[in-house]
């Protein structure tokens, strides 16, 4: 079986229009999304600041877009990072892990930390991250991110832009392309909650 790949370009590179398609594989197994389809995207994950401060949390991210966007900062003092381990679907898994005991209060600089874009959103954990890049197995949502971010005690909290949003026992954020048949385009669609 194929795996499917996703060809990511920007039309203004090559100075030409381009036309949506219906989620159709290529004969390499690729589909093309447009730089207008993928924007949205961008803006939601790569270009708006949000920082998530929690105990666990785990991403799974599509690796075509997000794994070239995604940085990690930890203080190899404290912080293990085990991995990349490739599972047998072809997920690539990435743990980074906190070794002090302290729960909170800590600077921030010593926690796991992953970041996507200069300004985009940042997950700080208190305990461990796990990421879990996976292989686009579905040609009607090519490309997701999901964080699941928690609590054993105490509450998860976000800040948009500075300014605190949400804090709660656990909080979860979505961001996918989706086909629309309708449109005959790839749109956008996301969650925070």
């Amino acid at each position: 079986m194929r795996a499917l790949r996703v060809l990511l370009f920007a039309a203004a590179l090559c100075g030409c229009e381009s036309t949506p398609k219906a989620p159709e594989a290529g004969p390499d197994g690729d589909i093309t999304i447009s730089n207008d389809e993928l924007a949205p995207m961008r803006r939601f994950v790569l270009e708006t600041r949000r920082v998530i401060a929690a105990q666990f949390i785990r991403v799974e991210a599509t690796r075509q877009f997000f794994e070239q966007a995604m940085g990690f900062t930890r203080d190899p003092v404290y912080v293990r990072r085990e991995g990349p381990t490739l599972m047998e679907d072809g997920t690539r898994l990435i743990i980074l892990r906190n070794d002090l005991e302290q729960e909170e209060n800590l600077d921030p600089d010593l926690l796991p930390r992953v970041y996507f874009g200069m300004n985009g959103l940042e997950l700080r954990a208190y305990k461990e991250i796990r990421i879990y890049l996976v292989e686009p197995k579905d040609r009607e949502r090519p490309i997701h991110l999901t964080v699941q971010a928690r609590n054993a005690v105490g509450d998860v909290k976000m800040w948009v832009t500075g300014r605190l949003q949400h804090a709660k026992p656990s909080l979860t954020i979505v961001s996918q392309l989706i086909w629309s048949p309708e449109k005959k385009e790839y749109k956008h669609r996301s969650s925070i909650g």
